[in-house]
């Protein structure tokens, strides 16, 4: 069949306007690229959220059952919601890791407690067997007794304790004086939000784990035993206005499970993403309140100190 001039009019404008759609797409999308329009890279959030969902909605299709008849969309609905209510309550449970850890942590302590009664127990033993026979009991005043006669009253005569004894005597002061108004001050920093994982940081274990640190390294220095040392950095602790706040910090800084999640490198290992390596906190603990322990820098003078001469702490 002929082509009319009408016809091929129509081609050549037809022509016309795919080739200039074509050339504006080419240049779309050279501008785009040139120009920074093109659609962003997405975040690794962005990219897990698109999957999770993508995954959810392939759970979300209709499946056999087990009698041969396939699910309607409300039946795989109610499959998924209650594979994710399972999920999340797996979740919850702890793991065998975690359990073994916590039975470890468990022990530690009680071999912690037992140890510091036996310490106690053989301070005492000690005391008293350096005790001069016969100065344990000194004659007192006459009485009379029910029937009258008269008796001898003998009063046991005090001796001095133990350094250990008093030590633990002292701590245990603290806990009957203070008990009260320290339970108010960590629920109160507990309720504000720098605080709110006060218990989980001031636990007893991370307590000790401090304690000893501190105490081997005080002790190595000045040569003292260590078990008084021990209860002598304990006992400065629990004198301080805010002990939980004062052992909230130096966890956060010394404690090799906060400071692995703080990337700060443990004592030993080589530094190579340029933290500063954490090391044994040794006398830091401020042991002023102790009249028979003079500490140097402690943190409470270099805090008491003015700006201008914070250049003078070594």
């Amino acid at each position: 069949m002929a082509i009319t001039p009408a016809a091929e009019s129509l081609e050549t404008d037809e022509a016309k306007l795919a080739l200039e759609g074509l050339d504006k797409g080419e240049d779309d999308k050279g501008k785009g690229k040139g120009e920074g329009e093109e659609e962003e890279a997405k975040t690794p959030e962005v990219l897990a959220a698109e999957a999770a969902e993508a995954e959810k909605l392939v759970r979300l299709q209709p499946i056999e059952k087990e009698d041969g008849s396939m699910e309607t969309e409300d039946d795989a609905k109610t499959r998924v919601e209650a594979e994710d209510v399972a999920a999340a309550e797996a979740a919850k449970k702890p793991t065998e890791v975690e359990k073994l850890t916590a039975e470890t942590k468990d022990l530690r302590q009680i071999l912690r407690t037992s140890k510091r009664d036996q310490v106690q127990m053989k301070a005492k033993i000690d005391r008293l067997e350096k005790r001069p026979v016969g100065t344990a009991e000194k004659e007192g005043e006459e009485e009379e007794d029910e029937e009258g006669e008269k008796k001898l009253e003998k009063k046991v005569e005090e001796e001095p304790l133990s350094r250990v004894e008093e030590l633990q005597e002292a701590i245990g002061a603290v806990g009957k004086e203070r008990g009260a108004s320290l339970d108010i001050l960590l629920a109160t920093m507990e309720s504000s939000g720098a605080y709110k994982d006060v218990k989980d940081v001031c636990s007893r274990g991370n307590f000790d784990d401090i304690f000893e640190t501190i105490a081997t390294e005080a002790s190595k220095e000045s040569g003292k035993d260590y078990d008084e040392t021990l209860l002598e950095v304990e006992l400065s602790v629990w004198a301080k206005d805010n002990p939980y706040k004062y052992m909230y910090d130096l966890i956060q800084k010394y404690h090799p499970t906060y400071a692995e999640k703080k990337g700060i490198a443990k004592p030993g290992e080589e530094d190579k993403k340029g933290p500063v390596i954490a090391k044994a906190p040794g006398s830091i603990a401020d042991k002023g309140g102790d009249s028979d322990v003079k500490a140097g820098w402690t943190a409470k003078r270099i805090d008491d100190l003015p700006e201008e001469d914070l250049h003078t702490v070594p």
